[in-house]
């Protein structure tokens, strides 16, 4: 996607960020998951 629009990953990235927040500015908390480990662990 990046290099059929000639735009770096970073970019498209940050994009994808600004908005994601975007849609999701007026909540109190972002719908975001934790990430899930195997066995327990965690970070």
């Amino acid at each position: 996607m990046a290099e059929a629009n000639h735009v770096s990953s970073a970019w498209i990235i940050r994009a994808a960020v600004l908005q994601f927040l975007e849609e999701h500015q007026a909540q109190l908390e972002l719908p975001l998951r934790q990430p899930q480990y195997k066995g327990g662990e965690t970070l």
